[in-house]
């Protein structure tokens, strides 16, 4: 039969950084217990009892703190960053680079965009009015990024900022077609808040 990987396996009790196990144990000690025994059994870390105390992963989108998701999606990034450095040290053909980037590299951030908008939505300078512009650090260093990769294939110093739009038009009415949070974060949220409103 199937094995459960224990050490993969995460039971969150908190998003706050501090373990709930050590007050729960004293106000409900049956709870506490049991509580206990589950993080003990089933959530492990090279085999010691691991409680999440901070956030998780579940189907690729960060689940939990501020900090946690808006750290989650800076590691995904830079490892886009990466990759996208690694296209163009590793190839010749600045088409075969562009369509490399423009169909992998950015499409992986997609499902991500949600995420972007519950880390910074507080802390972002995006008024309502302006939904179609969202801004936030992983916004920022996106476009930042979609930047450097047009400059290096075109091998320029600078690109005025009509042309950083340009890139993000698609290639049907005369842009690159490349991705950007700041055109697709809140419509990728509401459409992820509507499917989970709609699945509880």
């Amino acid at each position: 039969g199937a094995v459960m990987n224990t050490d993969k396996t995460r039971i969150m009790t908190s998003t706050s950084g501090q373990s709930i196990l050590p007050k729960l144990l004293q106000q409900q000690p049956n709870n506490g217990t049991t509580l206990t025994n589950a993080i003990t059994m089933y959530s492990n870390k090279n085999s010691t009892m691991h409680e999440e105390v901070n956030g998780l992963r579940v189907l690729g989108s960060p689940i939990g703190s501020d900090d946690f998701q808006a750290k989650f999606i800076e590691d995904y990034l830079s490892n886009a960053q990466q990759d996208a450095a690694n296209l163009l040290r590793g190839l010749e053909d600045d088409q075969t680079i562009l369509q490399l980037y423009r169909q992998c590299t950015t499409q992986r951030l997609n499902h991500l965009f949600p995420a972007d908008v519950y880390a910074h939505a507080i802390n972002s300078n995006c008024p309502p009015s302006r939904w179609h512009q969202w801004d936030s650090p992983t916004t920022q260093a996106f476009d930042e990024l979609n930047k450097n990769v047009i400059l290096a294939l075109t091998q320029k110093e600078t690109m005025p900022i009509h042309s950083q739009l340009l890139t993000n038009i698609d290639t049907k009415r005369g842009g690159i077609g490349i991705t950007s949070p700041r055109l697709k974060a809140i419509p990728s949220f509401i459409l992820a808040t509507k499917t989970t409103l709609d699945t509880i």
